[in-house]
């Protein structure tokens, strides 16, 4: 963990750049591990530092909101998965959160 090329004054823009920059990954399921991962690391090295969360937290709804819709499913009949199997590989990135973070 190098985390020299930061100032300490910094984290809070770092982590709002690279909470947004998270928003450009293109996978779904991806994204939601990501954030919780990032999350996870961002909260290590500075704890008191809450915003970005806010902004993760929100976009995770709206995620999971797009994925459980009627466009969504018709895009995963194409896929190995069903629907149903793959929404159930959210819940651990929620639950996760959830319990460390509510």
């Amino acid at each position: 963990r190098c985390y020299g090329f930061l100032w300490d004054e910094k984290y809070p823009e770092t982590f709002m750049r690279l909470a947004k920059t998270l928003r450009g990954l293109c996978d779904p399921l991806a994204y939601a591990y990501a954030t919780i991962y990032f999350i996870k690391v961002a909260h290590e090295v500075d704890s008191s530092e809450y915003k970005y969360m806010e902004i993760l937290i929100e976009d995770l709804c709206i995620l999971i909101t797009t994925v459980q819709s009627s466009k969504f499913a018709r895009m995963s009949d194409a896929g190995n998965i069903s629907l149903d199997k793959y929404v159930d590989l959210f819940k651990a990135p929620f639950d996760w959160l959830i319990q460390h973070y509510a």
